[in-house]
């Protein structure tokens, strides 16, 4: 079970410093040790398909909706807090206890602009924030999606590097019973899942 995942963006660096990162962890209900593995490894190439400067964000603030927005870092962090519980006869894990609580998070960092001062208002009155974060095209190989809503947690006003940025952390979640989740993540491969 993936107790813990965090994806980052970051248009700061060059070469494959802009690449998506990702960490996890793990937890398992158990492992062996000494073992022995027939066959052999074959080496393969890897396509680096995952670079920043191909996503695209759009932010939906209480004043509405800004598409191609200007970004320079993107993160997400999701965390269950899985906690195994129980031992079956032969000492492994039966089941886990998942809490996620306040542990959904989502980050990004925007250049400034007269528009993104909505984020201001928006953490003032505690209005729910949309975040769409995207690369390719709807059910074609490659493609990427993240939709987060939250509330703004932070003050969303910097000085990065000598220049006025709009972070903005979000506790994702939503405030009503009927609405959406408080993120979601699409992805599309070349692989049959039937």
């Amino acid at each position: 079970i993936l107790r813990d995942l965090t994806i980052t963006w970051d248009k700061s660096g060059i070469g494959e410093a802009t690449l998506v990162k990702m960490s996890g962890t793990f937890l398992f209900k158990k492992y062996e040790v000494d073992q022995t593995f027939s066959g052999s490894g074959t080496a393969r190439d890897i396509t680096l398909a995952y670079n920043v400067k191909d996503f695209d964000l759009a932010v939906t603030f209480g004043a509405g909706l800004l598409s191609d927005v200007n970004w320079s870092r993107f993160s997400l962090a999701l965390n269950n807090n899985a906690i195994g519980i129980d031992r079956d006869s032969s000492g492994n894990l039966v089941t886990y206890f998942l809490n996620p609580a306040d542990s959904l998070r989502a980050s990004c960092e925007l250049w400034y602009t007269g528009s993104y001062v909505n984020a201001i208002t928006d953490y003032s009155a505690g209005t729910t924030v949309t975040l769409d974060f995207q690369r390719g095209t709807t059910g074609v190989d490659g493609f990427f999606f993240v939709t987060c809503k939250g509330k703004i947690i932070n003050t969303p006003l910097s000085v990065v590097e000598q220049q006025i940025r709009i972070p903005m952390e979000l506790q994702l979640g939503n405030s009503t019973a009927a609405g959406t989740d408080g993120c979601d993540l699409t992805i599309a491969d070349s692989i049959s899942q039937t």
